[in-house]
């Protein structure tokens, strides 16, 4: 397996899975990547194989670094009648040892480490899946759909932990997330739908009818018995582009394309958009 640049932490070289198809990505020492898309079987199935619990079925993934350097912060918070020092041993057992201090600064001095997981409320527990960043080396940090699942009220406190916490230890983060949120803190977006990249941005703008979509759908308030825009998306389909069905690009020229052929990821302006409005982009 050839060896990577040291700049670069983990690339995957056209990956499949029994969901996934076709992924290439490429993540750089300290950089922050989110991942967009709805939570589906073939997410999930990346993020498996993003920390080396599955093997793609086809394609490579290189790593600069040993698997136990990768963290993973799960989708549903951590629920336990274990005790918080139970779970602190088995960190240190799994990823070697940690400063006690940063204990103290994320849990503060007034929870005991008596305490059972399941009396703490959902924030302490979100602080105490990442205490998992402070033991041992860490290289990877993969988070998945958290955000979705966690109380409103906590989403943005806890983001700004994670990524506070992922800088401390100079890590690269792969953010999971439903949206596209937060454009200028990500290094890197990559839009997922139907199970493979319809969008790679690292500037922050994009082209992909699915990506212009989730990047202006956003809740706002509009005057009384106003008409408002609402776009209603399904599945995926099995022909052609597997956006097709709800593409408001689709013109004449290119409908018998998008109805039968999926396209490549053509280049736009730095980006990588899987669109056949932009197959000879200039």
């Amino acid at each position: 397996m050839p060896s990577l640049p040291k700049c670069i932490t983990l690339r995957l070289s056209s990956v499949y899975g029994d969901f996934v198809k076709d992924v290439n990505l490429e993540v750089s020492r300290g950089e922050f990547v989110l991942v967009v898309g709805e939570w589906t079987r073939g997410l999930e199935e990346l993020s498996k194989m993003l920390t080396g619990e599955l093997k793609p079925r086809k394609g490579k993934i290189y790593r600069n670094f040993d698997k136990r350097e990768i963290r993973l912060i799960t989708r549903e918070i951590i629920t336990s009648e274990l005790r918080i020092k139970d779970i602190l041993r088995l960190y240190e057992k799994k990823f070697g040892k940690s400063e006690g201090i940063w204990v103290k600064l994320l849990l503060g001095t007034k929870i005991s480490e008596d305490l059972k997981i399941s009396e703490l409320d959902e924030i302490n527990r979100f602080k105490l899946e990442l205490l998992t960043i402070f033991y041992g080396n860490v290289k990877l940090v993969v988070a998945e759909d958290f955000l979705g699942t966690i109380d409103t009220q906590f989403r943005e406190y806890a983001l700004k932990l994670l990524l506070k916490t992922i800088k401390i230890k100079s890590a690269s983060l792969i953010l999971f997330n439903s949206s596209i949120i937060h454009e200028h803190i990500f290094n890197k977006i990559v839009v997922f739908f139907g199970n493979e990249i319809v969008e790679e941005t690292s500037e922050g703008e994009f082209y992909h009818p699915y990506s212009l979509l989730l990047q202006n759908a956003k809740l706002t308030i509009g005057k009384f018995r106003e008409k408002v825009n609402f776009s209603e998306i399904g599945d995926p389909s099995p022909h052609g582009c597997p956006y097709h069905p709800y593409c408001n690009f689709i013109k004449k020229e290119i409908k018998k394309m998008c109805y039968t052929v999926n396209p490549n990821l053509f280049n736009v302006k730095g980006n990588k958009v899987r669109c056949w409005i932009y197959e000879n982009f200039k």
